[in-house]
């Protein structure tokens, strides 16, 4: 972002520069080349920030969409994970039933 900004405040100094031409009171043909330099050299700065502004833009909506698919993906592992996970707690005690009733069908055997 600070080489965007300086690219416009560059623009703005061009074109600074060039009014300030203007209201200098020359009126030779250097003069008037010379803010038309001065005044093209402006145009071309503005738009290689606006240009710079535009791609930085782009960049950063691409970035959040990553995330953003990113996140989606993780939010599918969480509910598989919490799914897996209950399953896997209705086992255990599943597991801890069963043996429990293994203990008491060998006390009564014994």
């Amino acid at each position: 972002m600070d080489e965007i900004r300086g690219y416009w405040q560059r623009a703005r100094d061009l074109r600074k520069q060039a009014a300030e031409l203007k209201l200098s009171g020359r009126t030779d043909a250097q003069v008037g080349a010379e803010i038309w330099q001065l005044l093209d050299q402006a145009e071309r700065f503005e738009l290689l920030g606006d240009q710079k502004d535009s791609y930085e833009k782009q960049e950063a909506i691409r970035y959040i969409e990553d995330l953003q698919r990113e996140a989606s993906a993780l939010r599918g592992t969480v509910q598989h994970n919490q799914t897996v996970l209950t399953r896997q707690r209705k086992e255990l005690e599943e597991a801890k039933e069963e043996a429990v009733a293994m203990v008491q069908r060998a006390e009564k055997r014994v």
